[in-house]
């Protein structure tokens, strides 16, 4: 039971013991973050300066969470903590002394879409026997490599001649990090990376972190992968007051680097841990743990917990098996209309889980068929929109000359007449000459080949770049956006790009939310600062600030099981529950427990989802790729035993029925009879999408 403070025994014992290892082992909605944030509470109240405290999570709305839960606790006591995500903290080290490596501090950090483009010259270069790979798949062997804390070296004596992507990244490795170097870049690995390589080479740099930070505190500590694990270690001084909060039960992200040994093994780090067990769980009703507890029990690898919750024991998790996939997700949506219309509750209070984005059209149809508005988690990023990669690669080269891959996206944006000969004449100038691109620009009345005219107007381009490069940095970014769009008369470009007026008014509105988030970073920072601002949003991790939180407004959410870690819902239910989808095929042809383990951990995490009333649902049987083929029933369902029950699912009443007829009968009047393609997926009315 919680005491006066709000804390039960084993939170107030998280809170009050702030010296030395501790690992906090806190189950699925046991208050983790209110341990966290109540133990920095009692480090400041004992007279620690906030400048003393490390905080590090993995995103920016944990951090976010974080800081304005100990604001309300400590108040202005509290605004020297370190609080970011493990990226952010390596930025900040690499911003003061990254020149120690050879870059310059006003380095850019790539994204997606610029690695791959790097790489793609990078690749060029390379001829491997044999193979023919993307660079997608190659920069994804890179990237693994770098959060496995493995050099282009260790890439190349380890490679496994049978896999042709990891063949092509052992030769790519070196020469796409020194083309990153040439443009004074980081992608975001090497923000872990090289802050690791600068700890661990630089006995002064790592000392003076060591000195300042004498409490470590690592939330989310079953997702760290090789390389945050190696930061923490450097970091640590040796009082060792590391404090790390995490649940082996809910590691989920072992397929991109994360390693779940780190907290299982935390004890033999550390011999003299204190191993504190969070299980109170104050989210879910007994009945949804008892589920829970039943299957994550089966797991070999991880520690002992058993959660209980206060709430009472609630409704009984059933799993019911239906016709097809098509009436399983008949049978999911008549039941949120049905438990609306009869509890007159918001429909933000239903989400459906799946394993995979694949799952989800069929639901999106039959929403719509009962015009139940919905939001379906995996749409396209703010910042990954075509207007704003072009206007942030315009700061990208304004903040750093070097920076040659946002140069080239900007040089005919809008066009210029700059072809690609030029480019190549320009090239070849500036690396003679050992001058940027960008300075070469204004030098182009001395490359050969170049005629006067096109000189003109390649240096009027360099000439714009220099005046608005000292215009950002200065405040005002917003203002100077604004006149930057005005003289290269971005409206113009969108007109014609875009034949139909809403397409380029929809364009227009996106260029113009780039503008006022330029607005609210001027009013938070009235010093001005291109490079915190770049990083920021390089360092995003949310869309928009007005959807920070999640689908907070009253639609139904559609959405995948990893994308659904960290929420809760009062009513969920979990969908496709069969051999194949969970655990998924791929798991499965392995025959390997830990990754068995990891499909039954992602079960757990969805089930632990749900507040209130959980339900599970499979097909009979299942059509992919024209074959239909009978489902089995997930192992997982077998594995929590009673405390899941199975039933058939009820076929829809008459008036469902009418309901679905009325419906078509009048789609096909509008659409003389194409029905079809109107009830199929995709977004359009009463759905929207959401990274």
């Amino acid at each position: 039971m919680a005491g006066k403070d709000g804390l039960n025994p084993e939170q107030r014992l998280g809170v009050e013991t702030t010296r030395g290892p501790v690992l906090v082992l806190a189950g699925a909605g046991t208050g983790k973050t209110h341990v966290l944030t109540r133990r920095i509470a009692r480090i400041l109240d004992s007279g620690v300066p906030a400048q003393s405290i490390l905080a590090v999570t993995f995103t920016n709305k944990a951090a976010r969470e974080m800081k304005e839960r100990i604001a309300g606790l400590v108040g202005k006591s509290g605004s020297g903590l370190w609080i970011s995500t493990f990226h952010s903290l390596c930025a900040r080290i690499l911003r003061r002394d990254i020149e120690r490596l050879g870059y310059k501090t006003n380095f850019t950090i790539y994204d997606t879409s610029d690695q791959l483009s790097v790489l793609r010259s990078t690749l060029r270069d390379i001829k491997v026997p044999g193979t023919e790979i993307g660079p997608e798949k190659v920069l994804w062997a890179i990237s693994q490599a770098k959060a496995n804390a493995r050099t282009a070296e260790d890439l190349s004596r380890e490679q496994d001649d049978g896999d042709d992507a990891a063949v092509v990244a052992a030769s790519a490795f070196a020469r796409y990090q020194e083309a990153l170097r040439e443009r004074n870049a980081l992608d975001f690995d090497d923000l872990l990376s090289l802050a690791v390589r600068l700890l661990a080479e630089h006995e002064d740099v790592r000392r003076s972190y060591q000195e300042r930070f004498r409490y470590c505190l690592v939330d989310e500590y079953q997702d760290t992968n090789a390389i945050q694990y190696r930061l923490v270690q450097l970091l640590l001084n040796p009082e060792r007051n590391l404090f790390v909060v995490g649940d082996d039960d809910q590691a989920i992200y072992g397929w991109r680097g994360a390693d779940s040994r780190h907290i299982l093994n935390f004890g033999n780090d550390f011999p003299d841990t204190k191993v504190i067990r969070l299980e109170q769980n104050y989210r879910s009703t007994n009945a949804i743990l008892a589920a829970a507890n039943s299957l994550i029990r089966n797991n070999l690898s991880r520690h002992p917990k058993v959660l209980w919750s206060a709430l009472g024991q609630g409704d009984p998790v059933i799993c019911y098996e239906t016709p097809d996939e098509r009436g399983e997700a008949e049978f999911v949506i008549r039941q949120i209309r049905e438990e609306q219309r009869k509890e007159k509750s918001p429909w933000g209070r239903f989400a459906v889980l799946f394993r995979t984005n694949n799952e989800m059209r069929l639901y999106e149809e039959q929403l719509r068929l009962f015009r139940i508005p919905y939001v379906l988690i995996g749409g396209q990023k703010f910042f990954d929109k075509k207007e704003v990669k072009d206007l942030t690669a315009y700061l990208k080269a304004l903040a750093n000359p070097q920076d040659e891959v946002s140069l080239l996206r900007i040089v005919n944006c809008p066009p210029r007449g700059i072809g690609k000969t030029t480019l190549e004449r320009l090239d070849v100038f500036a690396v003679g000459a050992g001058i940027p691109l960008s300075e070469a620009l204004c030098r182009a009345a001395e490359v050969p080949g170049i005629t006067e005219k096109l000189a003109e107007r390649v240096a009027r381009f360099g000439a714009l770049l220099t005046r608005y490069r000292e215009r950002v940095q200065r405040p005002g970014l917003a203002g100077a956006m604004r006149d930057l769009l005005t003289e290269i008369d971005y409206a113009a470009e969108l007109a014609r790009q875009y034949p139909e007026e809403a397409q380029v008014q929809a364009r227009a509105n996106t260029v113009a939310e780039f503008v006022a988030d330029l607005g609210a970073f001027d009013a938070r920072n009235p010093q001005g600062g291109i490079d915190a601002y770049l990083q920021a949003a390089a360092l995003l991790d949310e869309e928009r600030e007005d959807e920070k939180e999640g689908p907070a407004t009253d639609q139904v959410t559609l959405i995948t099981i990893h994308s659904a870690k960290g929420l809760e819902f009062p009513r969920v239910f979990v969908c496709g529950m069969e051999e194949g989808l969970i655990p998924h095929k791929r798991s499965i042809a392995e025959e390997d427990d830990r990754t068995i383990e990891e499909e039954r951990r992602l079960c757990y995490v969805a089930w632990t989802r749900a507040r209130e009333k959980l339900t599970l649902t499979y097909p009979g049987v299942r059509t992919r790729w024209g074959r239909t083929d009978n489902a089995l029933p997930s192992r997982f369902l077998k594995e929590a035993g009673d405390k899941v029950r199975l039933e058939a699912a009820p076929k829809p009443g008459p008036a469902t029925q009418e309901v679905a007829a009325d419906y078509f009968a009048k789609l096909q009047g509008l659409f003389g009879g194409g029905a079809g393609g109107a009830a199929g997926g995709g977004a359009g009315a009463g759905g929207t999408r959401r990274p």
